[in-house]
């Protein structure tokens, strides 16, 4: 059975478009004011509610569509019910967004709606009266491992936007486990067959991320060869995951907006557009109030519309002995060093507590034990808080181990030679020596090799 959807707006030329974008899968029907929409309600049940807020066409209709939501939660068979806005779309955000908050609605924003993405959120709060009995077992087969009621809804998310081309932005602490999610979306969908690609964008120069993105033609700049591919040719006809979105500059949302769009890119230094299809999913550790402070409005609503948020393991408990588990396998905690794992707080979520777990393991078996015991495991954990590996990795670190790894790259794919490998970064030689000095030891300490000595043939460098 298809679902219903009522769409409540006197803006005929939105009503036209949201029924051809959903009349095949949807049975649809229309209002033109709050009044008629109460009594098509009073009538018959809707799964799903399009409601505007400010309706033009009848008497103090400035917050009308609000004066009907709060009717609509009186009826025996409330639906889901999503708020429209098309006028100044971060003022209406600001003044709705927490009166919507209190009916547990969403705010969609006509000026930046897409057939796809108003269909993926239709779906996903549909999906939340759809039966899943076997959620943990979906999760698990994408290597997600929870017993958390929150995590459900997770689950649910993964599977109402897995089918779906809109961009999803995901969000959760620093090791919540966004990748593992993103990569569900993928394996879980029909792009499955297709590639996955990964970039981490924290930290990279707007020139360097857009040949990161798009390629490059030969010439484009000091260096350039030959022509490059970039992660959009490599994803093509699959998956392209953009880890740490939120510190994307202005320059580069703008590129990737058009991209995300238009499903064309334009290499670096060329003026022809080349055909891609790549579904985007990102990831990010900021809050939502953060990216609406860091994101161009329309960047924010292209990249938001379709959401998951991963809870951090302090708020689903229950979760951490089915981890711990997990993570040891055949090896066991002593009852008492499970209270342990209670106890603790996790700011590092899921990554500190494997981590952990395997030094504690480590720590046991030196000494010749079978199980972890709380002595072991208060111990590693003082050290975690003493070295501060335990703490969540602050956007200062994320970013060294970003010019870690890419340093160490460039300097690999040329040798050792500093020029080569400044030219390859879109950096002064001067500039790449001055880092190599400074990072070296926190390279290394982090696991990258920035010596160039180390990739030499010669002592010299050619």
């Amino acid at each position: 059975m298809r679902p219903s959807v009522l769409i409540v707006d006197d803006d005929t030329e939105f009503r036209t478009r949201c029924c051809g974008w959903l009349n095949s899968t949807c049975e649809v029907m229309e209002s033109t004011t709050p009044q008629g929409a109460l009594q098509l309600l009073q009538k018959r049940p809707f799964d799903v509610v399009l409601l505007d807020v400010r309706f033009d066409n009848i008497a103090n209709g400035e917050e009308a569509g609000l004066q009907l939501l709060s009717e609509i939660f009186k009826l025996p068979e409330a639906p889901s019910v999503f708020l429209l806005t098309g006028h100044d779309v971060a003022a209406d955000t600001l003044r709705w967004g927490s009166q919507a908050g209190q009916y547990g609605v969403e705010v969609l924003h006509k000026s930046y709606l897409t057939p796809q993405e108003l269909q993926a959120r239709i779906r996903a709060v549909l999906e939340r009266y759809r039966p899943f009995p076997q959620w943990q077992e979906f999760l698990l087969r994408y290597g997600i491992v929870s017993c958390s009621k929150q995590m459900q809804e997770v689950a649910r998310r993964i599977r109402a936007y897995c089918a779906d081309e809109a961009a999803v932005l995901i969000l959760g602490e620093t090791g919540t486990g966004k990748s593992l999610v993103a990569r569900a979306l993928h394996d879980a969908g029909p792009r499955a067959k297709g590639p996955f690609q990964e970039l981490h964008v924290a930290g990279l120069p707007s020139e360097l991320l857009s040949r990161e993105l798009f390629g490059a033609e030969a010439g484009a700049y000091t260096g350039a060869t030959r022509r490059s591919d970039g992660y959009f040719h490599a994803a093509n006809g699959g998956t392209l995951f953009l880890d740490e979105i939120g510190e994307l500059s202005p320059e580069a949302q703008i590129h990737l907006l058009k991209a995300i769009e238009e499903k064309r890119i334009r290499r670096l230094g060329s003026t022809v557009a080349e055909q891609v299809d790549v579904r985007i999913v990102a990831a990010t550790n900021r809050t939502w109030e953060e990216l609406r402070k860091r994101f161009r409005e329309d960047f924010f609503y292209r990249v938001t519309a379709c959401k998951i948020e991963i809870p951090p393991l302090r708020e689903r408990p229950e979760d951490i002995i089915l981890l711990a588990r997990h993570f040891l396998k055949d090896f066991q905690l002593v009852p008492a060093a499970e209270e342990v794992l209670q106890e603790y707080h996790w700011p590092g979520n899921v990554r500190e507590l494997q981590n952990v777990l395997l030094r504690a393991r480590k720590e046991a078996e030196l000494e010749g034990a079978e199980t972890i015991t709380p002595r072991v495991l208060r111990r590693v954990l003082e050290e975690y808080a003493e070295t501060g590996k335990g703490s969540v990795e602050s956007l200062h670190d994320a970013r060294r181990r970003t010019e870690c790894r890419r340093i160490q790259e460039a300097l690999r794919k040329h040798g050792g030679n500093i020029t080569r490998a400044a030219q390859e970064l879109g950096i002064r030689r001067e500039t790449l020596q001055r880092r190599i000095s400074e990072l070296k030891g926190p390279c290394q300490q982090l696991g990258y090799d920035i010596d160039p000595n180390s990739y030499r043939k010669s002592p010299k460098e050619a």
